[in-house]
């Protein structure tokens, strides 16, 4: 007969003797005065007898529901306590000790990581046409998935015990999830209870589950079951709300499988689930900080000066946000109390630990040695967290979001921050380095672009969250910033190269905090048009720098190998991706969603007027970079990519729909005199009836700029927001106004004439005349000429950063005059 463990002496400790456990409760009955003549026959329970009569209808309940699964064990812990898990998990599974803090060690065979290739997504009616199917959801016939569910079904009736726990998946209660987990193992069970959120003994009573996971990871699945490749399957049901693990003992299956569950809900109800970690302020300020395992969302978050609302998985609401979890799960290599105390005290009798090395004779954790696996983890509930916020959510939207990027390549500066624009893109795009141990075979960081940061885990497509992340953002002017937590100074392989110090990414997520980095003066990055503040207080400049830091051009070529990257990667979502998410990356990147830039087979002219062969330019193509336009070393594959442009034709001398603006003389003008004087060269066409490029030049500080010339230039910068570049002349044509007046006096000394005529006359005709056919018709914006500050014409230095504009050239056959 089917015996259930969940009375108290059963949960307190009693072992799985069946005699010790009474195969129904005693409900005792009281009668009170039912032959009295002015009573009417009645009974009354007491309080106590009422709960057990009330456990008793639930227990009969879910042993019904239980064997209607398809299982018929001896023992069923049910909803067990922590010391009843912890007992079993000491008395029934191999190499399991408590450690000198009285956490519970845990072995998790061969697998210490997840398994994404084994992932599967049963392809059903309810559900084929949301999901976003390919290498992150593969589809599973539900034959198939139907032949796993027996096979673990099986195993899980050759145990002798077996433990489920009960619990939500989400603080509120208007979205939460009911999730029940089958398991084998104590240890399992324990880790899901810490992981999930525990119901109340009254909600226990009446608890019915939304979705069953069957954890029968100990056993192998079939390997030759139709679309299973090896022996291990996670596959995941819309339809029948289930989950079914074989062939792998790694607790986080568990943990992501509920994930990828809310990440496919939770957008049904026009909700934003979040791979993301959570904070608050003293002051009420909420921050998410994003990223894959292994950035810091953890560690970051467990803040001794905010309290913690959740380390991992969290929803934005149309009221605030929620913690999808009831507990934490950190990485603990090299864990010390120094570096992350909040975490290193959690590890206390309830938690569990997996796969660490511990002395045999003390149970003394080594948290360096990573003998059996790089993602060691420890596993415990937010009650460990001091200052934690119970329940764990807020009614608060954020004001900081802070994107984690675990850079092994040295390439993203420790701080910067980011436009809508550039923060849809990175959400998108998703870069990061993968991290060693988190996931099997991975051995060494490598780089990857996990979508929305968490593609392991997305159920839909990319720019569905995307989509509804936009929203958020632009309702609530919400401040995102990209932090790398990676390397500084060099690559992960080079001598130079460092991981960047735990303690000056908490400064710099301090300043983020407080509001000193709101308003500090920025610098762009090359290439990628990040804007990295200048200064942070506790933090090197060296280290802000990532150039100054590496000190050698190496940084260069690796900043635009890095763009090479995101160009490739991001081809994958330009059908779904509309034109504010193109324009924040990097430059020439962001065009991913127009057709090829391709050779453009026109002469240019030269700055005085004469035809000149512009060989490198005509090699602009999508994924060569215009620094390697402008120093002339693009490499043979992009030659070999470059095709002839082959424009739609209406009227002689106009190209419709793509053209590009030639600045090669410009560009051999500042050559060799600035430091990447030249950052992009964009095409964006908005209209089919005429071509518009946009050349965007951004100056990059020289080294050797002395402070005054800094504040000089970014001065200029500021001042030229608002651009008041033409206004109607008397005779009806135009007249340069403001900073585009100031930049076109600079022509004589871009192109080495400084007797003030000649080019400088042609460029401002010609420059007008194009600019009139794109602003014509706009709204102009407000002059800002009275707050410009004066331009030395002999600093030729800051001469770039009069450019650092968006000029937008229209029409001309495509000619462009310097």
């Amino acid at each position: 007969m089917t015996q259930l463990n969940a009375s108290a002496s059963a949960r307190e400790g009693v072992g799985t003797d069946a005699s010790n456990v009474p195969s129904q409760p005693t409900v005792p009955l009281n009668l009170e005065s039912h032959l009295m003549p002015t009573s009417p026959l009645m009974s009354r329970m007491d309080e106590g007898a009422i709960i057990s009569l009330s456990q008793n209808i639930f227990h009969t309940k879910c042993t019904q529901q239980i064997t209607g699964y398809g299982i018929k064990v001896p023992t069923i812990f049910l909803n067990a306590s922590t010391a009843v898990l912890t007992h079993n998990a000491l008395l029934y599974e191999p190499n399991t000790v408590l450690n000198t803090t009285g956490a519970l060690c845990c072995k998790s065979g061969e697998k210490t990581g997840r398994s994404p290739a084994d992932k599967r997504t049963v392809a059903e009616d309810v559900s084929k046409s949301h999901v976003w199917w390919g290498k992150v959801n593969i589809e599973l016939s539900e034959s198939s998935y139907a032949v796993n569910r027996e096979r673990a079904i099986d195993y899980i009736n050759l145990q002798q015990r077996i433990y489920v726990t009960d619990a939500y998946a989400g603080w509120d209660p208007e979205h939460r999830i009911r999730v029940r987990i089958i398991s084998t193992r104590a240890y399992h069970a324990l880790f899901m209870k810490n992981l999930l959120i525990e119901p109340t003994a009254e909600e226990l009573r009446s608890f019915e589950p939304d979705f069953v996971l069957y954890n029968a990871g100990a056993f192998p699945c079939n390997r030759y079951t139709e679309g299973v490749s090896s022996s291990t399957s996670i596959c995941l049901s819309y339809k029948r709300m289930e989950m079914v693990i074989l062939g792998s003992e790694y607790a986080g299956e568990m943990k992501k499988g509920i994930f990828t569950l809310m990440m496919y809900l939770m957008p049904l109800k026009g909700l934003l689930p979040l791979h993301s970690s959570c904070n608050v302020g003293t002051s009420g300020d909420v921050t998410l900080f994003f990223g894959l395992s292994g950035t810091g969302k953890t560690t970051l978050s467990a803040d001794p000066a905010r309290k913690l609302v959740g380390d991992d998985e969290h929803v934005w609401t149309d009221k605030g946000v929620f913690n999808i979890e009831g507990g934490c799960y950190a990485k603990c290599k090299d864990l010390c109390r120094e570096k992350e105390p909040e975490i290193f005290d959690a590890i206390k009798f309830g938690a569990v630990v997996e796969n660490v090395v511990y002395d045999p004779v003390t149970h003394e954790i080594d948290y360096t040695d990573c003998t059996i696996t790089e993602n060691t983890r420890c596993a415990y509930p937010l009650q460990h967290i001091s200052n934690v916020m119970i329940p764990a959510k807020v009614d608060v939207h954020p004001s900081n979001i802070i994107f984690l990027t675990c850079d092994a390549f040295g390439v993203i500066p420790p701080v910067s921050k980011l436009t809508t624009e550039q923060a849809m893109y990175h959400f998108v795009s998703g870069y990061t380095s993968k991290m060693v141990g988190t996931e099997m075979g991975v051995t060494r960081p490598t780089a990857t672009f996990s979508a929305c940061y968490a593609e392991p885990f997305l159920a839909m497509h990319p720019m569905v969250y995307a989509k509804l992340l936009e929203q958020k953002l632009l309702k609530h002017k919400t401040d995102i910033w990209l932090l790398n937590t990676g390397w500084i100074q060099g690559t992960i392989d080079s001598e130079k190269g460092r991981r960047i110090p735990l303690r000056y990414t908490r400064a710099i997520v301090d300043a983020i905090h407080s509001g000193a980095l709101k308003d500090v003066r920025c610098q762009p990055m090359a290439v990628f048009g990040l804007m990295v503040p200048v200064a942070v207080e506790g933090v090197p400049a060296e280290v802000l720098d990532q150039r100054l830091g590496w000190g050698s051009a190496d940084y260069d070529a690796q900043v635009e190998e890095l763009a090479q990257k995101f160009a490739e990667n991001f081809k994958q979502y330009q059908s779904e991706a509309n034109e504010s998410i193109l324009r924040g990356g990097p430059e020439l990147v962001a065009q991913v969603g127009a057709p090829p830039l391709r050779q453009l087979a026109r002469p240019v002219e030269a700055a005085g007027g004469s035809e000149v062969e512009a060989p490198d330019v005509q090699l602009l193509v999508v994924g060569a970079l215009p620094h390697q336009v402008a120093r002339g070393h693009h490499e043979a594959e992009h030659e070999a990519r470059a095709a002839p442009l082959q424009p739609e034709v209406e009227r002689p001398g106009e190209l419709r729909g793509h053209g590009v603006a030639v600045l090669q003389p410009l560009v051999q003008r500042l050559h060799g005199r600035l430091v990447g004087a030249l950052e992009a060269v964009l095409l964006h066409a908005k209209h089919l009836d005429r071509a518009v490029a946009v050349a965007r030049i951004v100056r990059d500080y020289h080294p050797e700029l002395g402070a005054a010339g800094e504040d000089q230039a970014a001065g200029l910068r500021h001042g030229t927001r608002g651009l008041d570049v033409l206004e109607p002349g008397a005779a009806g044509g135009v007249v340069p106004q403001g900073d585009l007046a100031d930049l076109l006096e600079q022509a004589p000394l871009l192109s080495g004439d400084d007797d003030g005529g000649g080019a400088g006359g042609k460029v401002g005709s010609q420059l007008e005349r194009l600019l009139h056919a794109e602003l014509a018709n706009g709204e102009k914006p407000p002059s800002t000429s009275a707050q410009r500050p004066q331009v030395d014409r002999d600093e030729r230095v800051l001469l770039p950063v009069v450019l650092d504009h968006v000029l937008m050239f229209g029409g001309d056959g495509g000619h462009l005059v310097l």
